[in-house]
């Protein structure tokens, strides 16, 4: 069996289909049209990867800080190493307009304290912009517990809500992602039907920087409309008090 990888980069096809790709990059073009919308122009994106996303998030306008506990080429925004299970390296309380952090708490040992750690660093008003695995659509074993061996949890909408009001968050909207979910399930069929791997399937469609958004557009846009029918849970919190 293929190992899981930790992180995703949409432009390494070694890194999954071409679905699982153009969800993630998805996540962080709607995530830069929101924050541009909102000239929230201090993003920090929490477990940046290789960085991709936040050069994304650069692009829309913010000045962009990376954070990640393995190096990356941080071309276009600033970059600070760090475990994110140890808190976020920062001294500044309500340093950030905007916290992006997609999939990454079921990596971390206590989900609550990092979401602590995001209202310390956003300011009164503050966007966090986050996305979990749901519970019910990733694999998991008998006891619920993930079959990929990076996530320690899986997340239910309403336990997750809870979760953010503990830690000081009002959540704006839910959102999802069913039509890449659905779309993948299909090639999975096929792929299996007619033993194609996913590199002949990727090979199917013309590839390139341009054509990814064009896809991640498509049909993996976050939507409110899917908020029920998706393997991944994405958050728009705004930051309000704790209680």
């Amino acid at each position: 069996m293929k190992a899981e990888p930790e992180a995703i980069d949409p432009n390494d096809r070694a890194g999954g289909s071409l679905f699982v790709r153009t969800e993630h990059l998805a996540r962080y073009l709607f995530a830069a049209q929101l924050t541009g919308k909102r000239r929230l122009t201090r993003v920090l994106d929490c477990a940046c990867g290789s960085g991709y996303g936040s050069r994304v998030l650069a692009e829309a306008g913010g000045l962009v800080l990376g954070v990640d506990k393995t190096l990356c080429d941080a071309q276009g925004f600033a970059f600070r190493q760090a475990d994110l299970n140890n808190g976020l390296p920062f001294c500044e309380d309500g340093g950030f307009d905007a916290v992006v952090c997609f999939e990454t708490l079921e990596h971390i040992a206590s989900d609550g304290c990092l979401l602590a750690e995001f209202h310390r660093v956003l300011r009164p008003g503050g966007a966090l912009l986050l996305s979990v695995p749901r519970q019910g659509f990733e694999p998991a074993d008998g006891r619920g517990r993930p079959l990929n061996p990076h996530h320690l949890r899986l997340y239910e909408a309403g336990a997750l809500e809870a979760l953010l009001k503990t830690n000081g968050f009002a959540v704006e909207k839910l959102l999802g992602q069913p039509y890449a979910n659905l779309l993948r399930a299909n090639m999975e069929s096929w792929r299996r039907d007619n033993g194609s791997d996913a590199a002949e399937i990727a090979g199917f469609f013309n590839e390139n920087p341009r054509s990814l958004a064009f896809f991640a557009r498509l049909w993996a846009w976050p939507t409110v409309e899917a908020a029920e029918h998706s393997n991944t849970i994405i958050a728009i919190c705004r930051r309000g008090r704790k209680r």
